[in-house]
């Protein structure tokens, strides 16, 4: 076969030329229509996405309204914002820690508008570290919180443990920034461990000669260098009213405490009773003393010297014979006796005050002091007596509540020849012995129901008694029960809580134990 010739040849490439060219051509056109097709979809992504945002924005209205109507409809979220605001103080004071606020403002925007805009809610800060999340309090959070509680008095809480130093460091940097605003403290309770170096009232010296806004110092816990720090940093404080000092104990070598007592007046003690009277000596202004000794062990020396405490009208005591017997307070109204009442009578008699209220609470029998007393009280109104006898002997001490409280109902009883005591008592509350104690002493009760008929069934005009609440057990009489029905029935405002049958077979085992424990350590002896 003869070799193609040259035009043959050009023949062939030129029609080779001419189908690639028309495949560019196609692949060309088909190009172009994906890119109108692309640009088409691009459009429409576009109005998608826009479709996309207008329904997310939709939504959010949406959830919104549906959130502002669920909050109409729960009670909470119905409440004014005034009373809400009180919740909100109620809350944030007894809360031990710092974080309240913070949270109730995270609920939902109510409660967030109503707690900041109220600058008390912030002006609690607590700072304990014996709770973890004392450590999570930074003083950024701090610093908003002063900032919030704009110009207020503050209300601080501070507890350290000492012997961590880390932790104390990182209180000590929070406790720096609220010296910055110390002429806003209003209230301090501060404390520390058993074992702490007292390195606490160092850290607030700074404050010294800007407490003026402070009304309010407790102090919990004992160092034998408190004494000289509380003195350094609180006796210049112009307008402290109230102190209170929990476990205060004494020492020979101890320094006096130099706090401006003579302008107290509230003071609140758990201390041993030698600090005590050395403390009232000055203290002329109080209104209010609560006093619970240390370790409920009398004086071993006692002195004639009197403390006459002329502005005194509230006085409550624990173990407090010492302030009984050292004591004078001639406008005293308000008497509150726990577990030794053995100088009251005289201690009435040598205040010859007026005395409207008189509680006593004890589970010891020395109550005489407390009947004979009674004379010297006509503008008595209420008489509580809480007579516990479960620390007292089985026996002995029985027959001494019972014998006491007769005592009690008979001098209390009017006749047409006895002259009223307490012609002006209104209330009687007894929350007396359990009905085991006295199964055995019917008339108990009888003196009881005459007392309280012969005090009610005067004429309204000299009728002073309005109220009466007692403690019943399920074994009381019948009649009993209906003596009583018919003074309430009458009109006198009479509670009776009875003893249920739980609580009496609880009392009578009680009973057992202590006769058997009586026996046995008998028959340890004859042994």
């Amino acid at each position: 076969m003869p070799p193609p010739t040259i035009g043959a040849l050009h023949d062939a490439l030129h029609e080779q030329i001419s189908g690639l060219r028309s495949q560019l051509d196609a692949v060309r056109a088909r190009s172009t229509a994906l890119d109108a097709k692309k640009a088409a979809l691009h459009l429409e992504l576009a109005a998608v996405m826009a479709e996309e945002t207008g329904c997310k924005k939709e939504i959010d209205v949406l959830e919104d309204a549906l959130h502002t109507v669920l909050q109409k409809v729960c009670f909470i979220s119905r409440i004014p914002a005034e009373i809400l605001s009180e919740i909100f103080l109620w809350s944030v004071a007894s809360s031990p820690e710092y974080i309240t606020p913070w949270r109730l403002s995270h609920v939902c925007r109510y409660w967030r508008n109503t707690a900041r805009s109220n600058p008390l809610h912030w002006s609690h800060i607590t700072i304990d570290c014996r709770l973890a999340s004392a450590l999570t309090y930074s003083p950024a959070a701090l610093e908003s919180q002063l900032e919030l509680s704009k110009a207020v008095p503050l209300k601080l809480k501070l507890f350290f443990i000492e012997d961590n130093d880390t932790e104390f460091l990182h209180l000590s940097n929070l406790l720096d920034l609220l010296l910055l605003h110390s002429d806003r403290w209003a209230r301090l309770v501060i404390g520390t461990t058993e074992d702490g170096d007292g390195d606490v009232f160092n850290v607030i010296r700074e404050a010294r000669h800007r407490l003026s806004e402070l009304r309010y110092l407790e102090s919990e816990g004992w160092n034998p260098r408190w004494p000289v720090d509380l003195s350094y940093v609180f006796a210049e404080a112009p307008n402290l009213k109230v102190v209170s000092l929990h476990r205060w104990e004494f020492t020979e070598d101890i320094p006096c405490i130099h706090l401006p007592w003579h302008q107290l007046t509230c003071l609140y003690l758990t201390a041993a009773q030698d600090l005590t009277l050395e403390w009232l000596r000055t203290a002329e202004n109080l209104v209010d003393l609560k006093y619970y000794e240390l370790t409920g062990r009398a004086m071993e020396t006692t002195t004639d010297e009197l403390i006459v405490l002329p502005q005194l009208r509230r006085l409550s005591l624990l173990y407090g014979d010492c302030i009984t017997r050292s004591l004078i307070a001639p406008h005293l109204q308000d008497l509150e006796v726990r577990f030794d009442a053995k100088n009251i009578s005289e201690f009435i008699h040598r205040s010859a005050c007026h005395l409207s209220r008189l509680s006593f609470i004890s589970s010891t029998y020395n109550y005489t002091s407390i009947v004979t007393a009674l004379p010297r009280t006509c503008n008595l109104s209420h008489l509580e007596l809480c007579l516990d006898a479960e620390d007292s002997d089985s026996d002995s001490s029985v027959d001494d509540h019972i014998r006491f409280l007769t005592d009690l109902f008979r001098v209390l009883i009017l006749t047409g020849c006895s002259t009223d005591i307490c012609p002006n008592l209104v209330s009687l509350c007894i929350d007396s012995l359990p009905p085991a104690f006295y199964r055995e002493e019917p008339e108990f009760d009888d003196w009881f129901c005459e007392m309280l008929e012969s005090r009610w069934n005067l004429s309204p005009n000299f009728r002073s008694l309005r109220s009466v609440q007692t403690k019943a057990p399920l074994s009381v009489r019948s009649s009993i029960w209906n003596r009583l029905e018919a003074l309430r029935l009458d009109g006198l405002d009479l509670t009776k809580a009875i003893w249920s049958q739980e609580e009496d077979d609880e009392w009578e085992a009680h009973m057992a134990d202590e006769e058997q424990t009586s026996m046995d350590d008998e028959k340890t002896d004859s042994d």
